[in-house]
């Protein structure tokens, strides 16, 4: 008998580890779905939170041949971004893969803050003729390979595998950067895995003056960099580098300031049209832009340890169970 229940309880174990690698493997594997349930996707909010719960099972759960599902998601990932890019599978989700065009406007002669590119693309089988400002920093759009030798996915789609190696000696943080939800964003093209790179090499990867170089480059990149580096810097009390943060990012658009200071602050600063006209197709976009969500799970992934700590989510949790446990007791009493 004592055997009999030691083997039904490593058969219980058995069941319930594999249930958990199926879970994982889940919701590693989202994206592949895309085209299944295209609102469920669309959402800013699933898979972001079904990228980061893959490293966090992965640590609750314990799962053993941690290095085999690392490869397993990282191989996966780069796998479906190269079939995405090359059959049109859960792509075309952007036109953000046209950032390297706006230089065009500027080697022209005309502002890229007033002046529209006009430019065609299919999407879902449809043809969709654009008309956009640049709404982005400076910097941005001359970080590429020149559009006519390869295809800004294809860089964005590296950028990200560089990203990766760069975080490589942290697991937890590899198997979110490297899941499936942002292989797919890079190899649509959004070009927000320039400004993660940067990030993560200014303040992952590097330290000294490179790390400070990488820091100085990603406030000429895109917006949502300048706002978290400048808090980021707010928090840790550093108001030396929170002033040098605000006073960099204008040095970036001083040229346009002067050329154009309307469009400069309308156009990249408040996403709105070069005269500030209220646009409702902004406002709209805001409740449809899947690729928000790269920006969350990058600060976790990379600053888990450090929000661990300051929350202090397992005495939170602590405290709630000890509350609850001492009601129900005196209820029952």
């Amino acid at each position: 008998m004592p055997n009999d229940c030691h083997v039904h309880v490593e058969v219980q174990d058995l069941v319930a580890e594999r249930w958990q690698y199926l879970i994982v493997g889940l919701l590693a594997s989202g994206p592949v779905f895309f085209e299944v349930d295209p609102a469920l996707f669309l959402s800013p909010f699933v898979p972001p939170l079904a990228t980061l719960l893959v490293p966090y099972l992965t640590a609750t759960y314990r799962l053993n041949h941690r290095q085999a599902i690392r490869r397993l998601l990282l191989g996966g990932s780069a796998a479906l971004g190269i079939f995405s890019i090359l059959t049109g599978y859960v792509n075309w989700l952007t036109d953000e893969w046209n950032t390297p065009q706006y230089v065009s406007v500027l080697l022209g002669g005309h502002n890229w803050y007033n002046t529209p590119l006009q430019f065609q693309y299919v999407k879902w089988g449809t043809l969709v003729r654009a008309t956009s400002w640049n709404v982005y920093l400076p910097l941005l759009p001359f970080v590429q390979v020149p559009y006519v030798w390869l295809d800004y996915r294809w860089f964005t789609l590296l950028l990200w595998g560089i990203m990766i190696n760069a975080v490589r000696k942290r697991y937890y943080t590899s198997i979110a950067l490297g899941g499936q939800y942002p292989a797919i964003m890079a190899a649509n093209g959004f070009n927000d895995v320039v400004p993660l790179l940067f990030l993560t090499l200014g303040l992952v990867t590097f330290s000294g003056p490179r790390a400070r170089v990488a820091k100085f480059l990603v406030l000429g990149m895109k917006q949502f960099a300048n706002t978290f580096l400048f808090f980021y810097h707010l928090l840790r009390r550093d108001w030396r580098e929170a002033g040098l943060t605000l006073l960099v990012s204008v040095l970036f658009l001083l040229p346009f300031l002067a050329w154009d200071w309307k469009s400069a602050i309308c156009t990249p600063i408040l996403d709105m049209p070069p005269n500030c006209q209220s646009s409702q197709a902004v406002i709209d976009s805001l409740y449809v832009r899947i690729n928000y969500g790269q920006w969350p799970v990058w600060v976790v992934a990379v600053f888990y340890p450090t929000l661990l700590a300051r929350i202090k989510l397992r005495r939170i949790l602590r405290s709630v169970s000890m509350v609850l446990q001492r009601r129900f007791g005196a209820s029952h009493n």
